[in-house]
């Protein structure tokens, strides 16, 4: 594809990563490997990896240097569109002053609840969701640590105030749930300029295969938030043989695993797995179970669905949007650790209802989550703004 100038259309993907940390950063090089009619560049601050970047046309580790270098790049490469991602609490007025010198687009893309609230999203002693629009109930939420690097900071009120009022002016804002709109409106920013395009799974193309009935599964990294902790107390009163394989890692790993030990939690934590392992892993289970305190979205949930396995999940957030209630999974009230405990032991005692509750889920991946649908409704957006 190409601009009126004759040349290829360009976008810079903005985000604070350069490397397989999370699912954003998947996301983009999905992205960026896939939408071929487009050139892709990328600016980030951190941990820039060879094998992540080699994708992209450009990347420039620029994100959290001064203005002038940013402005460098982007002049530089001159998009036709900048999609921004998560890039902590850096201001995008550059960006946007930027927009306007040049004439690109800018794309601001919503995955979680960091863009809305202070801290962790949730009160760190009552556990639950905290109020929005942000103010000065947040305060108890301003304290966090990095989820990656566990130094503590301090988060601003008035200028996360700021940051989502800078929202508004991005020409579109993808959004991927009907939550995360609905919290975004009471936060003040603009549903006009919100479109739905949730994150995808890829087809898997192959024989439907038979679970091992007695195994779960957890993907998603061992920190609080994720409530790996909450599932393995869950399983203490669960009065089956079971085994739970765990993938992935985080600052809670050994904490996690002393205290399965301690419990006699039957669980394999088998850290960091590659993208073939991990299918072999959805293969050969009867259900995953998903025990966030807080989930925008859930994208492990789609990623199951793909697999034809159905999730047990807590109904927080994003999740019912992507999880049927006892037709595709089960959704759990929150902290209910007796229920989410019963509807494991159900699907362990009747795993033909888990292999039809993953059939069904298969179908509704179908409908809404796959790749290309994804794809289509970017490249529509992309074409609109173009327009």
């Amino acid at each position: 594809m190409v601009n009126d100038a004759g040349c290829v259309k360009k976008i810079i993907h903005v985000n604070q990563y350069g490397c397989y940390k999370g699912g954003v950063e998947n996301y983009i090089r999905e992205i960026a490997e896939n939408m071929h009619e487009y050139e892709h560049h990328l600016l980030y601050a951190f941990d820039g990896d060879d094998d992540y970047l080699r994708i992209f046309a450009g990347a420039y580790d620029f994100l959290q240097k001064e203005n002038k270098r940013i402005e460098e790049a982007v002049l530089k490469i001159n998009p036709d569109h900048l999609i921004i991602y998560n890039i902590g609490n850096k201001n995008m007025k550059p960006f946007f002053a930027l927009r306007d010198r040049m004439g690109f687009k800018v794309i601001k893309s919503i995955h979680d609840y960091g863009m809305i609230y202070t801290g962790t999203g949730y009160n760190r002693l009552t556990l639950q969701r905290m109020h929005d629009p942000v103010g000065w109930h947040s305060i108890s939420g301003c304290i966090k640590r990095d989820a990656y690097t566990r130094k503590i900071k301090f988060e601003n009120i008035w200028h996360k105030k700021e940051l989502l009022a800078e929202v508004n002016e991005a020409d579109a804002i993808e959004i991927h749930t009907e939550d995360m709109k609905r919290t975004l409106i009471r936060n003040g920013i603009r549903a006009d300029k919100m479109y739905w395009n949730p994150p995808w799974a890829k087809k898997i193309e192959g024989p439907t295969t038979e679970p091992q009935r007695d195994t779960i599964l957890f993907v998603g990294n061992l920190i609080r938030g994720k409530g790996l902790y909450l599932l393995l107390k869950a399983l203490k009163r669960v009065n089956r043989h079971y085994s739970l394989m765990v993938a992935g890692d985080g600052y809670q790993k050994k904490e996690l695993e002393r205290y399965a030990a301690a419990q006699k939690v039957n669980a394999s934590f088998l850290g960091l797995v590659t993208k073939e392992r991990l299918t072999e892993l959805y293969r050969s289970s009867l259900f995953m179970v998903l025990p966030s305190i807080l989930e925008p979205f859930g994208f492990v949930i789609v990623e199951a669905m793909s697999r034809k396995r159905p999730v047990i999940a807590f109904n927080t957030g994003g999740v019912s949007e992507t999880i049927q209630d006892s037709i595709t999974g089960y959704l759990i009230k929150p902290f209910d650790l007796n229920e989410m405990a019963r509807k494991i032991e159900y699907l362990l005692e009747n795993p033909g209802m888990a292999f039809e509750m993953g059939q069904k889920a298969y179908g509704f991946f179908l409908s809404k989550f796959t790749f290309e649908q994804h794809l289509q409704r970017l490249r529509e957006k992309l074409l609109e703004l173009e327009s």
